[in-house]
């Protein structure tokens, strides 16, 4: 599973924001990925200031057909920026997932070699 946060500053959606620009009150949302599927197990979409639920939770119910079993909706986005976020946070899983996969074949190979055996192919 990968993870990543995607927000939004002066309406531009942007990953996982540092302390600063997450304090905008803007919303925020936490994405979890499954990467072999391609199954979104969590969604949130949330403010700091706790907005209220809106017609955008229907929007989103439409949106992901049932398929995310774990879903919360705080603030109200535009579907159309929803739609931008949610693909941002799943590229961002993805590259997260690519990276730690090489990282962990290229540990995987180093301690196969320090132990006299044949490394495994990429």
């Amino acid at each position: 599973m990968c993870a990543c946060a995607v927000g939004c500053i002066d309406d531009t959606p942007l990953l996982d924001l540092n302390y600063l620009e997450d304090s905008s009150g803007s919303p925020d949302m936490p994405l979890a990925l499954l990467p072999n599927s391609e199954s979104v197990t969590l969604l949130q979409v949330r403010t700091l200031d706790g907005a209220s639920l809106g017609a955008t939770r229907l929007a989103t119910r439409a949106l992901i057909d049932g398929r995310i079993p774990t879903w919360q909706m705080d603030s109200k986005v535009p579907l159309g920026k929803f739609e931008e976020m949610v693909e941002l946070a799943v590229e961002g899983c993805r590259k997260i997932h690519e990276v730690m996969s090489e990282h962990v074949r290229e540990h995987a190979n180093a301690l196969i070699t320090s132990r006299g055996l044949s490394a495994v192919s990429s």
